[in-house]
């Protein structure tokens, strides 16, 4: 992934999340928040991957603004790295509302345009600037961008020890017959739902998930 720090449009870039408290492992997401001038905000919105990704392959990018602070947006980002999946969660953030939580990272800031910092966590800011639901229902391309997102998630799960939490995520698009005391039967459903993506555009974002899941079968402890 290229560095934003590269970029004369970003005055501010931090991490958030478990990799920027030292509390996360090989399978973390990696949580950025991008602070562009306004110059360039709404182009920053509409393709964040032109700041965070641009010359890296990315497999797909599930938009979600609501997720995101008002003004602003928040897209996941797939990358392909060694035939395998890296999860971005990206932030962008407007400059007029921005604050450094207290939680982050610092990666990149300009004297030119200080940002204030503040106490409260990454968390808490984001729930009290949080862009308003623009409603409408959800497109079948974006239903399968997140099944590709939740085999992810519950792969993970299931290769930290948390069948439960696999199997919950699972249950929540919809896998029937998980039996969450077996790790052969996550598995299967992990590879059941790859099967319901089938959009062609998504075709290597399938196959490196399904590296991914091959992973996280062989690391997974055995159940007791």
């Amino acid at each position: 992934m290229t560095a934003s720090d590269g970029s004369p449009g970003v005055v501010g870039l931090w991490q958030v999340g478990s990799l920027a408290q030292g509390a996360g492992d090989a399978w973390s997401d990696l949580d950025l928040v991008v602070v562009p001038i306004d110059q360039i905000l709404s182009d920053v919105v509409t393709d964040p991957v032109q700041i965070l990704g641009a010359g890296e392959r990315v497999l797909f990018v599930f938009r979600r603004p609501v997720n995101g602070p008002a003004g602003g947006t928040y897209a996941g980002i797939c990358f392909e790295v060694e035939h395998l999946p890296l999860w971005v969660d990206c932030y962008v953030w407007p400059l007029q509302t921005a604050q450094v939580p207290g939680d982050a990272r610092v990666l990149v800031e300009r004297r030119d345009h200080p940002i204030p910092r503040t106490a409260d966590e990454f968390s808490a800011l984001v729930d009290r600037h949080r862009a308003p639901s623009a409603g409408g229902g959800e497109s079948d391309q974006d239903r399968q961008r997140f099944c590709l997102l939740a085999t992810l998630v519950a792969s993970k799960n299931l290769a930290r020890g948390d069948q439960s939490g696999a199997a919950r995520m699972l249950r929540w698009v919809d896998v029937p017959a998980i039996d969450v005391t077996q790790v052969t039967s996550v598995i299967a459903g992990l590879r059941h739902l790859l099967t319901t993506v089938t959009d062609p555009d998504l075709a290597d974002a399938v196959q490196a998930t399904a590296n991914w899941v091959d992973m996280a079968e062989a690391l997974a402890p055995s159940a007791p």
